[in-house]
C-alpha cells in the first residue's frame, strides 16, 4: 500500500508540474532548469536530517520519493541562501528523490542511501609536543599507540540518547586501510570543552566554531577524553569555499608523570586532525 502511495505521489507531482508548463518558454529565469548541489548521498540513519542544496531552478519545488519507507523529504526554503531538500531518514534502504520545478517543468534526482554505518572520522594528522628531561619513552610510548592512526579512524552504527543529554555512538574503529580493528563507543558530552593554556603551545590559529567533551571507547580498554574543536578554515584563491577542520586534544602530562615519573615530565600534548564532513 505504501508503494502504491509512492507512485501516486510521483505522478500526481509530475500532473501538476505539467499542467502549468504547457505554455510558451519566453527564456527567462524560469526556464532554468532545477539542479541538485548533489546527485548521490550516503545518510546515516540516526542523523536528525541531511540537507541537498537546490543549486539552480525557479524557486518554486515540488519533492518527492519513490520508496517513503525510507526517508521522509521536503522543501525547505531559506532567507538569504539557497534553498533545499532536507532528507529525514527512517530506515536502511535505497530511494530516489525527484525534485520537480513547478514553473518551468524541468526535474533533478538524487539517489539516496540510508545505512546504519556510516564513516564518522578520519585522521589526516597526528601532532604530538613532549617536553620532559628524557624524552625517548615517552615518544616511543605514543608512537605504538595505535588508538588513532592516519587514515585510519572510527565508523559510526548506532546511536541512542543518555540521560543527561549527551549522545552515545556505537562504532566501529578502522585502520588506514579502512580494515575493521575492534568494536567501541563514542559519547559526546553535552557542553563545550575548556580551552586549557597548555593548548595553546599547539594553538590554533583560525576561528574555532564550536567545541565539545568527546569520549572514545575501544573494546575493554579504558575510556579516552578528548576536547574537540571545530575550526573555520580560511578563504583562499583556491578554495573559494570555507572549508572546516576537527581538531580533538588530550592533555597526557598528568599520565605520563605516572607512567614515567623519573623522565621529568613537564607537558605531553597529543592531537588529532580530521577533516571536515557533512
Amino acid at each position: 500500500m505504501r508503494r502504491l502511495f509512492s507512485i501516486l505521489a510521483l505522478v500526481t507531482l509530475f500532473a501538476a508540474v505539467f499542467a502549468v508548463t504547457t505554455g510558451c518558454d519566453d527564456g527567462g529565469p524560469d526556464s532554468m532548469d532545477v539542479e541538485l548541489e548533489q546527485s548521490v548521498v550516503t545518510v546515516y540513519l540516526y542523523s536528525d536530517s541531511y540537507p541537498v542544496t537546490i543549486t539552480a531552478g525557479s524557486g518554486d519545488y515540488a519533492v518527492a520519493i519513490d520508496k517513503p519507507e525510507v526517508a521522509d523529504v521536503e522543501v525547505e526554503l531559506m532567507y538569504g541562501a539557497m534553498p533545499r531538500i532536507v532528507i529525514d531518514p527512517k530506515a536502511e534502504g535505497e530511494a530516489t528523490v525527484t525534485v520537480a520545478d513547478v514553473l518551468n517543468g524541468s526535474t533533478a534526482s538524487c539517489l539516496v542511501t540510508v545505512t546504519k554505518r556510516i564513516v564518522g572520522l578520519r585522521v589526516t594528522d597526528i601532532v604530538t609536543h613532549v617536553d620532559a628531561d628524557s624524552t625517548e619513552a615517552i615518544e616511543a610510548d605514543l608512537a605504538a599507540d595505535d588508538l588513532w592512526v592516519e587514515g585510519g579512524g572510527i565508523d559510526l552504527s548506532g546511536r541512542g540518547p543518555l540521560g543527561d543529554g549527551s549522545q552515545l555512538f556505537d562504532c566501529t574503529f578502522v585502520d588506514a586501510d579502512n580494515n575493521d580493528v575492534a568494536l567501541g563507543t563514542m559519547s559526546i558530552v553535552e557542553g563545550e570543552a575548556e580551552w586549557k593554556p597548555i593548548y595553546s603551545i599547539l594553538p590554533i590559529n583560525n576561528q574555532i566554531v564550536t567545541s565539545g567533551k568527546w569520549m572514545f571507547t575501544r573494546g575493554d580498554e579504558a575510556p579516552r577524553e578528548h576536547d574537540m574543536f571545530v575550526v573555520q578554515d580560511p578563504f583562499t584563491r583556491m578554495s573559494p569555499v570555507r572549508t572546516w577542520h576537527i581538531r580533538l586534544y588530550e592533555d597526557l602530562s598528568e599520565h605520563y608523570r605516572a607512567k614515567y615519573p623519573e623522565a621529568g615530565v613537564r607537558s605531553v600534548i597529543r592531537v588529532v586532525v580530521s577533516p571536515g564532513s557533512r
